[in-house]
């Protein structure tokens, strides 16, 4: 493998890698809403601020979020709203593999996100 492909690759399995915490993906999903504050997310996550940060500052570093300081109030900001293409594909997945070892017929998938048409089976 070039070491142009190598570095691309080990950024992108970085992005997975701190994208795969559930609560990450809920930061994000709220995040989609609105911006907000550090404290304000971390006690509607029932996280305390510490925790919060850590999780913050790791979206942060791979350019998921933005964190813009004001005194001492960080408010966090969606930046790469193109994760939630992602994790629609992923709820997609679940639920036809659930529907599927339900027997019940397939679910109708929509668009919303995937215009490209990556997540249809």
């Amino acid at each position: 493998m070039e070491q142009k492909d190598q570095e691309r690759f080990e950024h992108t399995a970085k992005i997975f890698r701190i994208l795969g915490h559930p609560v990450r993906l809920a930061m994000i999903e709220e995040l989609k809403v609105r911006s907000w504050c550090v404290c304000e997310l971390a006690a509607r996550l029932d996280l305390n601020n510490p925790t919060a940060s850590k999780h913050l500052s790791l979206l942060n570093s791979i350019g998921v979020i933005s964190m813009d300081k004001n005194g001492t109030q960080v408010t966090c900001t969606l930046v790469m709203t193109c994760i939630f293409d992602m994790m629609h594909c992923a709820e997609i997945t679940r639920t036809q593999d659930r529907t599927a070892s339900e027997g019940s017929q397939k679910i109708e998938i929509s668009t919303t996100y995937c215009d490209a048409g990556h997540c249809k089976r």
